[in-house]
């Protein structure tokens, strides 16, 4: 044994390290074994660290640095590669073609069995309740500028009677006017889209007021403002009018808005792989969403369908 020869030669003459009989010979050489062993192991964990000599259970903790499993009855080469390849592209991850790539390695897909969206259109939906003279500020929560809302408008049951031309406008753009002429009723439905606008069902579009209808939404947030005809004739018994009436009463009448509206959503992207090719390599979503999430750019949401 190397060790224990190269050991026995740093010994006096005297204590007969050149002959096995001898005791500190035996005793050396027990040494020398033990120290092998103790390399041997080390050596052992230092390839479990890494990727082109680990094996089984030590190659599956490595994959798990990057969120990859071992796929069903998958070999350690194969896994090995996956792996490998993981470490040559992690470096570029967060790309749109860094993410593509490594979804098709990683589950052995084709080209044509991941797609990913950028932006994805998302239905967005804004509800509160105003009253005359109020006042708010809304966006589209959109990279761009995003048109064709719907609104639903609908009068609280406040036991007040309905009111009069309902009027929602930007105070930024007066001509963007949105307004609905005539009354309208506790429990009625006033939908807008498009131009057209419903009363239970019912086309009115004829009682949509002569400014321009602009159901835009802005990607900057903008100040928006309803107004009514109904209100400013509530009486408060502070001023008198001859030959008209007033309602004396405290409250004002409060409306229902709803805003509907499709945005592409910023800092958001869809990956789309179909079940079947997942499962062929035996694995499920979750997967996908572990290994797409540490991919990602930092800040960045990553949906996967």
């Amino acid at each position: 044994m190397k060790q224990a020869d190269r050991i026995l030669s740093r010994l006096p003459h005297f204590y007969l390290g050149w002959d096995r009989r001898a005791l500190m010979s035996q005793l050396i050489h027990s040494l020398a074994m033990a120290l092998h062993h103790q390399q041997s192991y080390l050596l052992r964990i230092q390839k479990s660290h890494w990727v082109d000599t680990a094996y089984r259970s030590d190659l599956d903790e490595l994959g798990k640095i990057f969120n990859l499993r071992r796929g069903t009855n998958e070999l350690d080469d194969n896994f090995r590669e996956r792996i490998k390849y993981a470490l040559l592209n992690f470096k570029g991850g967060g790309t749109r073609e860094a993410v593509i790539a490594q979804i098709i390695h990683y589950f052995k897909l084709l080209p044509n069995e991941v797609e990913l969206v950028e932006n994805p259109k998302k239905p967005q939906v804004q509800e509160l309740v105003v009253g005359n003279g109020v006042k708010w500020k809304m966006g589209n929560r959109s990279i761009r500028e995003e048109e064709d809302a719907e609104l639903t408008m609908k009068l609280e049951p406040t036991g007040l009677g309905g009111v009069a031309n309902p009027t929602i406008s930007k105070l930024s753009k007066p001509d963007e006017t949105i307004q609905y002429r005539g009354m309208f009723n506790p429990g009625e439905t006033l939908v807008i889209k498009r131009g057209k606008a419903e009363l239970d069902g019912k086309d009115v579009s004829d009682r949509l007021g002569s400014t321009p209808i602009s159901m835009k939404i802005s990607r900057k947030k903008a100040d928006w403002h309803y107004h009514e005809s109904t209100s400013p004739k509530i009486g408060y018994f502070d001023s008198a009018s001859f030959d008209e009436g007033f309602v004396f009463h405290r409250d004002v009448p409060t409306i229902r808005l709803t805003f509907r509206w499709s945005a592409h959503v910023a800092a958001t992207f869809q990956v789309k792989v179909p079940q079947a090719a997942l499962e062929r390599g035996g694995y499920t979503k979750g997967d996908l969403e572990r290994l797409v999430n540490a991919i990602k750019a930092a800040g960045v949401k990553a949906e996967v369908q």
